[in-house]
């Protein structure tokens, strides 16, 4: 008897479908930080709002599909890891990743401004008169953020909490 060795391709453990998520899901936040970057052809000023929606809908909707066939396939997820925590607070480690996130776009404006709005005199004017101490404010303001976001982030991982730690009686009884 011959039995030929079957991949399975998609549904839950399919290797290849897990391939095609993976790169979909790298592709398109990928795509997403180009095309929405203030020099990206649907950044501000650029009056370009199907392919900017359209740009976070695909990103989105990559993530949650890998997270879905995570979730489906046993593997490791996004939402089992935060359910894994019935005594703590997961929502420092999405704080986190979105302060992240103001922080490098915040630094991509002011790095990218005049460049990125030069075909457009109203958004130009608008940047324009963003003084430096604003900038610095804002800088001051993101970094601050996710860095107070990171440490607790990092505290609720790898603090110990009571049902970590193994029950045992006192001397005194």
């Amino acid at each position: 008897q011959n039995r030929i060795h079957q991949i399975k391709v998609f549904g839950p453990h399919g290797k290849i479908e897990l391939c095609i998520l993976l790169f979909l899901t790298v592709f398109w936040f990928i795509a997403t930080w180009f095309n929405t970057s203030i020099n990206g052809p649907a950044g501000e000023g650029k009056d370009q709002y199907n392919l900017y929606f359209s740009s976070w809908i695909c990103c989105w909707s990559c993530f949650w599909t890998l997270e879905r066939w995570s979730t489906a396939s046993g593997r490791a997820s996004f939402e089992r890891f935060v359910r894994s925590w019935p005594n703590r607070c997961p929502l420092w480690i999405v704080t986190f990743i979105l302060s992240l996130g103001n922080f490098l776009f915040t630094l991509d404006v002011y790095r990218n401004w005049e460049e990125g709005t030069k075909f457009n005199p109203y958004v130009f004017k608008l940047y324009s008169e963003v003084s430096q101490a604003q900038w610095i404010f804002l800088f001051f303001v993101t970094s601050a953020t996710f860095s107070v976001s990171l440490a607790w982030a990092l505290a609720e991982i790898f603090r110990e909490s009571r049902a970590d730690v193994e029950n045992m009686k006192s001397d005194v009884e």
